[in-house]
């Protein structure tokens, strides 16, 4: 059995948190880029030949980001098996929601598999 220190495994759990909506935030932001690109080409009537290789570029580093979103949530996975083989109780780890962990500077957060 793992002894995880508790303010550590807190600081951790906020941070899984962060990180996802900062996956999230990126796929939001590179697709409204997108879509902005699109519009502007087409208000100002450009060929599709002139953006194509920005679309496409575009469409990489979007499809990188989702991959990169895949590895995380297999790393908080792992995260979630380690905790659950610790001196930790069952409360969750990394994710908003009910549970009986709670930190009045951080709120409530349960398992997230």
């Amino acid at each position: 059995m793992k002894n995880l220190h508790l303010e550590s495994s807190l600081a951790v759990a906020q941070q899984v948190i962060n990180t996802s909506s900062a996956f999230d935030l990126s796929i939001s932001e590179i697709a409204a880029l997108a879509d902005k690109v699109v519009t502007a080409s087409r208000s100002s009537e450009l060929a599709p030949a002139d953006t194509q290789k920005i679309l496409q570029a575009m469409a990489g580093s979007f499809a990188k980001v989702v991959e990169g979103r895949a590895e995380f949530v297999s790393a908080h996975q792992q995260m979630i098996e380690l905790k659950q083989d610790s001196d930790h109780a069952e409360t969750g780890f990394g994710c908003w929601g009910d549970g009986p962990l709670v930190n009045p500077s951080i709120g409530k957060i349960k398992l997230a598999a």
